[in-house]
């Protein structure tokens, strides 16, 4: 059975789904090396495709340049051919064979209105619904929240998600 570019099991630890970055792995330099490879890959992918890398970073093939930029660094986790980076029209089609998957995000969030944070518009529900149900494949989402001992630092309250 094939699965989607993000699966693919492995014994090998990462940030595969449902795994989460230890703070050590974070601290002894991983997380930079793979931003750092992320960029170089795209930036030449992106110039050979006539793109800027924030352009190519968004398309099916960028998304493809990740995932292999990430099994460079952590090893075999998602299953992802070089040919779909290199070639949009590859990509586009293993997207559109994957695009009837269900997709479940269980860990969303947004900001609420009252947030007192300029700049930050594109953080909250009206920006948080185009991106999750209406720019990607996602069916469900989870919200979650990043709680505080002070409440109005709350992304949202429960009655906020729940309202959501």
């Amino acid at each position: 059975m094939t699965r989607g570019w993000w699966y693919a099991p492995s014994a090998v630890e990462g940030p595969g789904p449902g795994q989460q970055l230890s703070p050590a792995r974070v601290r002894s330099g991983v997380r930079r090396r793979l931003e750092a490879h992320v960029q170089e890959v795209a930036g030449e992918l992106a110039r050979k495709q006539g793109l800027t890398r924030r352009r190519f970073l968004q398309t099916a093939s960028g998304a493809a340049a990740v995932f292999l930029v990430m099994n460079d660094v952590y090893g075999s986790l998602y299953e992802v051919s070089p040919a779909e980076a290199r070639t949009p029209e590859r990509a586009e089609e293993r997207a559109r064979t994957l695009s009837n998957q269900f997709v479940m995000d269980g860990n969303t969030c947004f900001l609420r209105d009252d947030i007192p944070i300029e700049g930050c518009d594109d953080l909250k529900f009206p920006n948080y619904f185009k991106e999750i149900f209406l720019d990607s494949d996602t069916k469900v989402a989870l919200i979650s929240g990043a709680p505080s001992g002070i409440a109005q630092d709350w992304f949202q309250t429960n009655e906020m998600k729940a309202e959501a």
